[in-house]
């Protein structure tokens, strides 16, 4: 299991979060990843519901060029309870280069308005057949399903044209059935991390958050423990060590 030293700017290597984990007092564990979130820019909140039944932590399988969240915890919530946990799962991303298209500005008005020349298409109100300014369709929710056949073929390249004018976050409302049906679409598997308390690595000892914020880090898969902690502490010894050292476990 690989280690290396932690980078991170007011994040150390914690004893004290391993202790937390190790007497199974989950708050203070999850304060202490809270703290950690927010220093490595980890800031912005979100939720996602797995409706297939997934753990929400392997996103390889997508098939939407980016990883669907949403600041609304309820509005994630319906996607679990569709075949999924029933549950959605919290989320950290650190939001360098936000489009945000359900408050936009100029600069987000003129970024729709030339992709929606660039994709080519004669925008039109799918209900009345009136054409539509692009920049309405999108913020009506129109966009989602705008081909009618659930391709979403405009909604994905939406999605790929900001992940290739460099944004990591795309905020834009992904259907017309309420009000709070806006998704804060993650464009970079490096910028998101699990909130969970804990999160194990492969050889089945908890990451500290050094670790699970460091720079550069893509993989968040993991396995959250459902057994009560003591069972686990068997994979403390090394973690303790680890960080008693100085060092961090790498994730996964």
């Amino acid at each position: 299991m690989a280690a290396h030293q932690a980078t991170v700017p007011g994040i150390a290597p914690d004893p004290g979060y391993l202790d937390a984990v190790a007497r199974g007092d989950m708050a203070a564990a999850q304060a202490i990843i809270d703290r950690a979130a927010r220093a490595a820019g980890f800031t912005l909140e979100t939720w996602r519901g797995e409706s297939s039944g997934g753990d929400h932590t392997d996103f390889s399988g997508r098939v939407e060029p980016g990883i669907f969240t949403s600041q609304n915890r309820d509005f994630a919530g319906q996607y679990a309870s569709r075949g999924g946990t029933g549950e959605p799962r919290r989320f950290y991303v650190r939001a360098e280069r936000v489009l945000d298209l359900e408050s936009p500005g100029l600069a987000e008005y003129r970024w729709m308005s030339e992709w929606g020349k660039a994709y080519g298409e004669e925008w039109i109100d799918r209900q009345s057949g009136e054409p539509i300014d692009v920049c309405l369709l999108i913020a009506g929710g129109g966009l989602f399903d705008y081909e009618g056949d659930w391709s979403a073929r405009a909604w994905r390249d939406l999605q790929r044209s900001a992940m290739a004018d460099g944004y990591g976050v795309l905020i834009a409302r992904d259907s017309g059935y309420g009000e709070d049906c806006i998704s804060t679409i993650v464009l970079r598997e490096d910028i998101i991390r699990l909130a969970d308390a804990v999160v194990l690595d492969d050889a089945g000892a908890p990451v500290p958050p050094s670790a699970r914020f460091a720079p550069g880090a893509t993989d968040i898969r993991g396995r959250v423990p459902d057994t009560p902690f003591p069972d686990l502490r068997g994979a403390f010894g090394r973690a303790a060590e680890v960080a008693a050292a100085g060092l961090a476990l790498a994730p996964g």
